[in-house]
């Protein structure tokens, strides 16, 4: 995956390889990038441990700039569930260690 600093000039220049899918990585934010394949130009979203892949929207439809607004919200609502989930996690281990050595005391 290239990674290239994602402007509307950018945009503009990339063209599709026939047979191929190429995922242009923004420098400015990272995770955010630009597909593009035959059919068009989608902007999407790479997160997560096993970097799950969503499609924001189409490039032409919404402006650069909405879509990393956009972006930026879906990371940030991912890392808040994320920490959340490890909250829970954390939780969950202490509560089952404080059980055990009640049981190893009683």
């Amino acid at each position: 995956m290239p990674i290239v600093t994602l402007t509307n000039i950018t945009l503009r220049s990339l063209r599709p390889t026939p047979g191929k899918q190429v995922t242009y990585i923004d420098k400015s934010l990272k995770g955010f990038g630009v597909r593009v394949n035959e059919r068009g130009l989608s902007y999407v979203l790479s997160f997560g441990p096993g970097r799950q892949r969503i499609k924001i929207a189409n490039v032409g439809i919404v402006p650069l700039k909405d879509a990393r607004t956009k972006a930026k919200s879906r990371a940030q609502s991912y890392l808040w569930n994320a920490r959340r989930h490890c909250w829970r996690l954390s939780d969950l281990q202490l509560r089952s260690r404080a059980e055990g050595l009640l049981r190893s005391v009683g």
